[in-house]
């Protein structure tokens, strides 16, 4: 796999706008049952679940640049900032730093 910035057209990228039409009407229908889903869920459920979701993209998004990070500390940090009852976990600094972007993130699409 090759970076962004080692792109022979880097950075003056183009694309086929059709060709994310069926991505984006998928994502779209998606994100319609995860907000019905969640307008279902008791206010204590919900945010276990959001930790879950926050979690999960947080991993990912640190696999991407090949980082591996324990789930649990990543959640506990989380769970933390949401004002839940949490298990004290050890973590490292990047378990930290991405679990601390994850709600900046979803505190800045709230406001």
């Amino acid at each position: 796999m090759i970076w962004n910035w080692q792109q022979k057209d880097w950075p003056n990228f183009t694309f086929d706008a059709h060709q994310l039409d069926e991505i984006e009407a998928k994502f779209q229908f998606q994100s319609g049952v995860l907000f019905g889903t969640l307008q279902h869920i008791q206010d204590n459920h919900k945010t276990f679940f959001i930790t879950e979701i926050m979690s999960d993209e947080a991993i990912r998004t640190s696999e991407i640049e090949g980082e591996c990070l324990n789930r649990e500390s990543v959640q506990s940090s989380i769970q933390g900032n949401f004002g839940l009852a949490i298990k004290p976990q050890k973590m490292s600094s990047s378990e930290w730093g991405i679990s601390e972007m994850m709600i900046d993130l979803y505190n800045r699409a709230l406001a």
